[in-house]
């Protein structure tokens, strides 16, 4: 249905709105007329005016409230993004480049030739473009191009160790996989096939089985795998949390008789510590209570744990006994831990409910007493004994992030605060965006309010106030901190409005989540304009000053990101229109429902729902089904007043 011609008959456009109808879309309105106006008590034209929280300010300085929920002032405004006034023509570009498949393909490799059989020109420059990948450090050209030559079964045998050695230390995950992970995390897999993606499973899987193929072919020529190449496998498996295929590889280590150093069993670590944690399932299944604990029990030989449950197991044979193992081995054969082993250590612990482990790890480790630091004064408790920032095991914000999970997964968000907030001044350490990301994450859900069977399987353990979410953000935005939220985050905050019925610190929020989507919509169409120009003449890239390949990486990182941001956008609207809640905090109910909602449509109907929404008003509840024609926009109505019906205004006239 086109929102913008949604009116209420006999209701002047209220708060400076002219909802004007466009002679595009001009097929029907909807409209409330009253048959038996003497059964009402408040006519249309006299309902409550809606406090000013629907209408936007369109300027480049941001309000008060969006300084409050961290909007940065270097964010343009919407009117003033260039993609706004040439929508369709982006969108034509964008068309293009999906079906080339070379800006949002995700073959890590290319294809081999139509006709089965090497180019031997191809493979020459091939072997060139590899050596000029190297001199630049280039991954994403050096992974395509190495493709291309090992065609040549002789060059994969013919390369010497040390230019081997370094090739996989270029084909390492922190380029082909890491940067996706935040996106996946928050794009539920039903989602990524609609954008024509493909999941995050298939792509780690994809970069595993090349660099794979890389090291068989290796040792197929004669070569056996060292310390360094065994490594450069560990991490790409560690990079998506494959824990039973770590496992193979760290047989194969002891069986080939590998010498074992602390990266090693460090990348084994959090293989097993984060196997299947970036899952979108998985992921919200880390938290420590009675019911994920015994869905993590293990299972007999013939039964299949449920999804969302497969990453590790507890009790025995569970995470903990197998790292804390592993760590003693470690210790025994002379090898030196250092702060990510230490780490990696206490989460493992974390997992299976143990926090008396990682509190004496803190102790023993960087004098850092929890116990008492909660019981007792922070500026008493800065001790002298702090490391050399030589020593191996000196903190950084893998520490702070490491306390700030576990004791949030834990249930214990206070405790969490307060041990971030001591070591990070005891070390003089900045706490990074990704420690309150976590901090955000896990005082979100403390805060959320359980009904139903949730109040006995233990998710209301360490239940926080309902107001915790807004406290920790005014904290995290404001002096000392000025952390610039991410999208994520906003999410939580509007989320935790919702919940509350703050309906006008909600669409503050939005607002200025939605600037957020604006900016990165426009540093897409920005790098896609400049991908294009590219292509199109190679030798006139101007601001280009990387390969091809790593433009498309770009393009199609940035796309995610920008289709995950608008994923989180449609989903606040769809809790503002259709989320049942029309009795919002200090808002006449009648007035939200004949003046609020429908600027609201307006507004926001960029990103009304797909599968249409309902929401309630005075007279009952209005259903749209935008995915039917538009001569029935009303799917059902449910008058709660008497003499209150609804009816369908054509051109022509209205039909009752």
């Amino acid at each position: 249905m086109p929102f913008s011609l949604l009116r209420y008959g006999a209701i002047k456009p209220p708060l400076g709105y002219n909802l004007r109808p466009t002679r595009a879309s001009t097929s029907l309105r909807l409209s409330l007329r009253f048959k038996t106006p003497n059964t009402t008590t408040c006519a249309l034209s006299t309902a409550p005016a809606v406090p000013n929280l629907i209408s936007e300010k369109n300027t480049a300085e941001p309000s008060a409230d969006d300084v409050s929920h961290g909007v940065r002032p270097d964010q343009p405004n919407e009117g003033a993004l260039p993609f706004e006034e040439d929508d369709t023509k982006f969108q034509e570009v964008v068309r293009r480049l999906k079906e080339d498949g070379e800006a949002y393909g995700y073959n890590l490799l290319y294809e081999a030739a139509e006709d089965g059989l090497p180019d031997l020109n191809s493979i020459a420059e091939a072997k060139q473009q590899v050596l000029d990948a190297l001199y630049r450090a280039d991954s994403e050209k050096l992974l395509h191009a190495f493709q291309r030559a090992s065609r040549d079964e002789t060059y994969v045998g013919s390369i010497p160790t040390t230019t081997f050695r370094e090739i996989l230390r270029l084909l390492r995950p922190e380029v082909f996989v890491d940067p996706y992970k935040e996106a996946f995390r928050y794009l539920h897999p039903n989602h990524v096939e609609q954008l024509g993606a493909a999941q995050f499973e298939t792509m780690f899987l994809q970069f595993v089985d090349a660099v794979r193929d890389v090291t068989r072919m290796r040792r197929v020529a004669g070569f056996r795998l060292g310390t360094e190449e065994y490594k450069c496998i560990l991490n790409c498996i560690r990079s998506g949390g494959g824990a039973d295929a770590a496992r193979a590889v760290w047989k194969g280590m002891l069986e080939d008789g590998v010498e074992l150093d602390t990266p090693c069993y460090n990348l084994y670590f959090e293989a097993l510590c984060w196997s299947n944690a970036f899952d979108p399932v998985e992921s919200r299944k880390l938290r420590v209570i009675p019911y994920h604990m015994s869905m993590r029990l293990p299972v007999k030989w013939d039964q299949q744990r449920k999804a969302g449950f497969t990453g590790y197991l507890v009790g025995n044979m569970g995470i903990k006994q197998e790292v804390v193992k592993l760590f003693g081995n470690m210790v025994r054969t002379g090898i030196v831990a250092d702060e990510k082993t230490f780490c990696l250590l206490m989460t493992a612990m974390a997992r299976e409910g143990d926090t008396t482990g990682p509190k004496s790890i803190l102790k023993k480790v960087w004098d850092v007493d929890v116990e008492a630091l909660l019981s007792q004064d922070d500026n008493a408790l800065q001790s002298a004994k702090i490391p050399p920032t030589t020593s191996p095991v000196y903190p950084s914000k893998q520490l702070l992030f490491t306390i700030a999970h576990i004791f949030g997964s834990n249930n214990d968000i206070p405790t969490a605060l307060r041990v971030v907030d001591h070591v990070s001044r005891k070390f003089s350490l900045a706490i990074s965006r990704e420690v309150w990301a976590q901090l955000l994450e896990w005082t979100f859900v403390l805060a959320s309010r359980r009904y139903g069977d949730r109040k006995s399987d233990g998710a209301q353990i360490g239940q926080l106030p309902i107001q915790s979410v807004e406290r920790l953000w005014n904290t995290m935005v404001s002096e000392p901190y000025k952390v610039a939220p991410t999208m994520p985050m906003y999410n939580r905050l509007v989320r935790s409005y919702w919940t509350r019925d703050m309906v006008a610190q909600m669409l503050s929020g939005m607002r200025a989540g939605r600037r957020a989507w604006l900016y990165k919509r426009a540093r897409l169409n920005r790098l896609v304009r400049l991908f294009g120009e590219a292509k199109a003449n190679p030798f006139a890239a101007g601001e280009l000053r990387t390969s091809s390949e790593a433009m498309r990486k770009q393009v199609r990182l940035l796309w995610l990101y920008e289709a995950r941001d608008f994923a989180m956008v449609r989903g606040w609207v769809r809790l503002l229109l259709g989320g049942h809640r029309f009795k919002w905090e200090g808002v006449d109910t009648l007035a939200w429902g004949l003046r609020g909602l429908p600027l609201a449509i307006e507004e926001w109907g960029r990103f009304k729902p797909r599968e249409g929404f309902t929401y309630s008003i005075h007279a009952g509840r209005l259903h749209f089904d935008p995915r039917e024609e538009l001569t029935m926009p009303v799917k059902r109505t449910e008058s709660t007043l008497p003499g209150v019906m609804i009816v369908q205004h054509l051109e022509d006239g209205f039909q009752e």
